[in-house]
């Protein structure tokens, strides 16, 4: 899914943002590591936790945007 246009099928776009029940389970993460929720990796770090985003609430931010994202949940940078 990743790479859609706004003229593709509505099935390949992305949501565009978190809703609050999503930010509360992403901010639940924090306190986990990212092996308790099935991901190879020993700390959370921008570029999975977007990924991870993208995966699981099909939402995507830019990488800027993430840092904002990163610092709101309360995982490091």
């Amino acid at each position: 899914m990743r790479g859609c246009r706004a003229r593709q099928p509505p099935s390949c776009r992305h949501h565009f943002r978190l809703t609050d029940d999503q930010w509360d389970e992403l901010t639940a993460t924090r306190g986990r590591l990212p092996s308790e929720a099935g991901i190879d990796a020993s700390a959370w770090r921008l570029p999975l936790v977007r990924d991870y985003i993208v995966e699981i609430f099909d939402v995507e931010y830019s990488s800027a945007h993430m840092y904002r994202v990163m610092k709101k949940t309360g995982l490091s940078v």
